[in-house]
């Protein structure tokens, strides 16, 4: 017998499948992506950061077409690029190389994201969208802290970047 027991606790203790799987399918039909919730209810138990991309394709493609950007990015990278996804700042290392420097900012909008930013090397500029209060971003690194997508870019209207 084994000394140890591991329990998966949502989903086979707890009986949250089916409404996991309504929940993931109502969060695709938002974004105009139909899936047979069999299919969804068969992933279930899969990471979030891969569910996405085996159930309807690599996610990252289907925001660059729904941001209508490809011609403004040189490149992206994914969650399947790296090892470990955020905290740790593999994700935005390889972001760096990929675009061959190391003088960057992100823009994020957890403290996760500006955790990471700040293992990686670089500062972030964060956006309150994700949930996080201005002062727990600023404390985990958030150069910057703006209200919305609208307040960052007029914040940033008057500098040379724009």
């Amino acid at each position: 017998m084994p000394t140890a027991a591991i329990l998966d606790i949502d989903g086979t203790l707890v009986d949250t499948n089916y409404h996991h799987a309504v929940a993931w399918y109502r969060a695709f039909r938002q974004h105009e992506v139909t899936v047979p919730v069999w299919r969804i209810h068969r992933h279930m138990g899969m990471g979030g950061d891969q569910l996405v991309a085996s159930i309807a394709g690599d996610e990252v493609e289907h925001y660059l077409d729904l941001l209508d950007c490809r011609d403004l990015a040189d490149g992206w990278t994914t969650s399947a690029d790296v090892e470990a996804t955020k905290p740790e700042p593999d994700l935005i290392v390889a972001a760096l190389e990929k675009a061959g420097t190391k003088d960057a900012a992100l823009l994020g909008d957890s403290v996760w994201d500006c955790k990471a930013a700040k293992r990686a090397g670089i500062q972030t500029v964060a956006l309150l969208t994700g949930g996080f209060s201005d002062e727990e971003l600023r404390e985990a690194g958030a150069v910057a802290v703006f209200d919305s997508i609208e307040a960052l870019r007029d914040g940033i209207a008057g500098t040379p970047l724009a």
